[in-house]
């Protein structure tokens, strides 16, 4: 699918638009998606942010994602039971828990939750953005099977 734009001195420009990965990042804190947010986008995913675990809920209701990236800090609720609530919606889109607790402690409360990875934050965007797409990659690869 290509879209016109009209450029400033009249000319036409074609360009092809792609569909974007579409991540929803679920954090009680906006300091914390505001950065996560940035560099997401800064990697040209389209990012949808939620601050509670209602909010969450209803998002993944009424919007597909490609990800999603739930805070293991919630100031309301367990972000364990959130995901398990999220799960019965969409059992089949990769969840990412981000979180400042050491994995030794929460990691496999994570997975039994629902979630197929966690990576303990403060990370490097790089490592982030790997995490990201192995996840997004396994799905699809799951996917076509």
């Amino acid at each position: 699918m290509y879209l016109s734009k009209k450029h400033s001195e009249g000319a036409t420009i074609k360009t092809k638009k792609l569909d974007k990965i579409r991540i929803l990042c679920v954090d009680g804190y906006r300091e914390n998606h505001d950065v996560i947010t940035l560099i997401l986008e800064q990697h040209n995913y389209e990012v949808t942010t939620a601050h509670t675990p209602q909010d969450a809920l209803r998002l993944v209701q009424s919007r597909q994602f490609n990800l999603y990236i739930l805070d293991s800090w919630m100031p309301e609720g367990s972000e364990y039971e959130l995901c398990k609530q999220m799960r019965k919606i969409d059992a089949h889109t990769p969840l990412l828990f981000y979180s400042p607790i050491s994995p030794n402690s929460n990691m496999q409360k994570a997975l039994a939750a629902g979630g197929q990875g966690y990576l303990q934050k403060p990370s490097y965007p790089k490592k982030l953005i790997q995490i990201i797409t192995d996840l997004i990659n396994n799905a699809k690869a799951q996917t076509t099977k």
